[in-house]
């Protein structure tokens, strides 16, 4: 998938932010387009020892070994095996490029900030620190993640050093 056209394109009205929306389970996520470096399918992933169980191991990106982190593990969704529609999700944080497997990505879409909810305070299944915010898009909600919060820094730290 080809994001920096979709990047590049000016916000008309100043008041929309760009999400690329993917499935995990039956869920329906949104991530900052601006984090998103690329989408690609899965490629070969080496097992790393001694890492969380979320964590499928490490993948070679052109010559650049980054972390692959599985966020139906991630989030404590039903396992289920990868097929034709997974994707992962090349991310580029402050200090790290991760990679997230998702089931499906669906779309690129725009949403008006005065479409954006709070979260519930109490929201079950994964912790609220990862959820920047609910936004309403038509007549579903997409769960904004704040993907710099999926992994804790001690997290960050152990996938470093074994990257």
């Amino acid at each position: 998938m080809d994001l920096a056209k979709t990047r590049d394109k000016k916000n008309q009205s100043g008041n929309e932010e760009r999400f690329i929306v993917f499935k995990v389970s039956d869920a329906e996520f949104g991530a900052d387009i601006k984090q998103i470096k690329e989408v690609i399918q899965p490629a070969p992933i080496s097992k790393v020892p001694r890492t969380p169980d979320f964590v499928e191991g490490v993948m070679d990106l052109r010559g650049t070994v980054i972390p692959i982190i599985n966020l139906r593990k991630r989030f404590n969704y039903p396992q289920k095996d990868k097929d034709e529609n997974t994707r992962v999700l090349i991310v580029e944080l402050p200090e790290d490029i991760i990679g997230f497997i998702a089931d499906m990505v669906l779309e690129i879409i725009r949403i008006n900030r005065a479409d954006f909810r709070e979260p519930p305070r109490m929201i079950s299944g994964i912790d609220a620190e990862y959820i920047k915010t609910i936004a309403k898009s038509g007549e579903r909600l997409v769960i904004i993640l704040e993907l710099s919060k999926i992994l804790t820094e001690s997290e960050k730290k152990l996938l470093r050093s074994n990257s």
